[in-house]
């Protein structure tokens, strides 16, 4: 299985590049080239020495100037020149080689450059090394697979809360909570159990029947959402579902053989998702989901595409529960819209024609000024939420209620255990279709 670290990004370049190689040695960046950029873009000049002159380069497009213009004419000059050439003055820097790929990103994540989680993946039961298992930063676009060896290595980790997730098909999943600071170097070695095969795993590829679609229609509907971005996600492999119905509570549950791949062209993302549980009650119309994520960028040559991808994400982000925790973690969330209120839902109207969900909170709220309660530790802030409360983002209600006694979030606004608590409202409708990697709102800052 294959797991992207960092995004190759491809566009169509309308320029007039020529240019050979004429001199190299072992390290990428010392690569003689000939280059010829005219009022290129930066992503178009960091394509041109993918294409062209064969560099590989490793970068995500979120990071990416429209404003600068390159022009470079030289008939020798190294790899490394070009790259400080096309970078200057954008935030972006080289931060690392690994072997003949040459690692780009922002400056800030400089310090993270250290910050590593590596180790080797066996057979708990006979001890052997195990490839090409996925290990990955629950939420993120980080992530390894381990490779003829057992080992794996994801490097350049920013700073937080993670959760480290290990899986392969036909083994139970491990997962391990890690924190990240300056110059972290973790050495997590994972032994994998074989799962037990249920025989409803095994009948899963055989014919559906009509019970079985609409299930599937009320499990798209929970894990996709409900938004304007949802129409435009596919599940590619829909028949690695199946449902055990307890007509008894009248509980839904799904499952899953594989993790599923969901293609989400509304935002631009791959996201391959190792599902815990999902469970629906049918009678109280409640939902829980648990899912592990990684991200990929979809590629696209279509420059409008391109823009359209950057607008939606902006749309998602925007009034988004990490949108939300953020904003609080940087002392902005009033200035950046939202509205938070010292109260709790009273109680929730289904309208089982429309599927929608009115929130009625009951009385007059009071506004909080004061939402995080924050101190240092070994010199790092923690944050920690305490209270129920109501969210105004601009109309929009949303509520969180915490389940139990805080909710600890890191420095970036990220929570360290999404299950410590229940969201109502707007917040509870979004699904897979607005979801964001971690650290996304980064690209936001240039």
């Amino acid at each position: 299985m294959k797991i992207i670290l960092l995004i190759y990004f491809s566009i169509i370049l309308c320029l007039c590049l020529s240019g050979f190689v004429v001199a190299q040695n072992n390290n990428p960046l010392n690569k003689v080239i000939s280059v010829d950029l005219k009022n290129a873009t930066q992503e178009e000049a960091l394509e041109a020495l993918i294409k062209v002159h064969q560099v590989q380069l490793a970068y995500s497009n979120n990071f990416m100037s429209k404003e600068k213009r390159i022009t470079i004419a030289k008939t020798k000059i190294t790899v490394n020149e070009a790259l400080k050439i096309i970078l200057e003055g954008t935030g972006l820097k080289i931060v690392s080689v690994e072997g003949d790929r040459i690692i780009i990103a922002l400056d800030k994540y400089a310090n993270a450059n250290n910050n590593s989680i590596k180790g080797i993946i066996t057979d708990a039961q006979t001890g052997e090394v195990l490839t090409a298992v996925s290990v990955f930063l629950n939420g993120t676009t980080f992530g390894k697979a381990s490779d003829g060896k057992g080992y794996y290595e994801i490097t350049n980790i920013p700073k937080g809360f993670y959760e480290l997730v290990v899986s392969m098909l036909g083994y139970n999943m491990e997962k391990r909570d890690v924190t990240i600071d300056e110059k972290t170097k973790y050495i997590v070695n994972v032994s994998l159990t074989q799962k037990d095969i249920e025989l409803k795993e095994i009948e899963v590829a055989g014919v559906k029947s009509k019970e079985w679609y609409e299930n599937m229609e009320i499990f798209k509907r929970i894990f996709i959402g409900k938004s304007k971005f949802s129409d435009e996600c596919r599940i590619q492999n829909e028949d690695d579902v199946y449902f055990l119905d307890n007509k008894e509570d009248s509980t839904l549950e799904a499952r899953t053989v594989k993790p599923l791949v969901l293609i989400n062209n509304a935002l631009g993302y791959k996201l391959e998702c190792f599902i815990e549980k999902l469970t629906y009650n049918r009678r109280t119309k409640d939902a829980f989901i648990k899912s592990n994520t990684i991200f990929e960028e979809l590629h696209n040559d279509d420059k409008d595409k391109l823009e359209e991808w950057k607008e939606n994400r902006v749309k998602a982000y925007q009034g988004s529960i990490i949108h939300y925790f953020v904003s609080l973690t940087k002392g902005k969330a009033r200035a950046e819209g939202f509205k938070t209120y010292d109260k709790v839902p009273q109680r929730i109207i289904f309208n089982p024609n429309t599927q929608a969900r009115k929130v009625l909170f009951g009385g007059t709220p009071e506004m909080l000024e004061e939402v995080f309660i924050s101190y240092l530790s070994q010199n790092k802030e923690y944050f920690f939420l305490a209270k129920n409360m109501v969210v105004d983002y601009k109309g929009s209600l949303s509520a969180i209620s915490v389940v139990s006694r805080a909710m600890c979030v890191d420095e970036n606004g990220y929570p360290k255990e999404d299950s410590l608590f229940r969201l109502f409202g707007l917040w509870a409708e979004k699904g897979m279709a607005d979801l964001l990697p971690r650290f996304y709102e980064k690209s936001l800052e240039k």
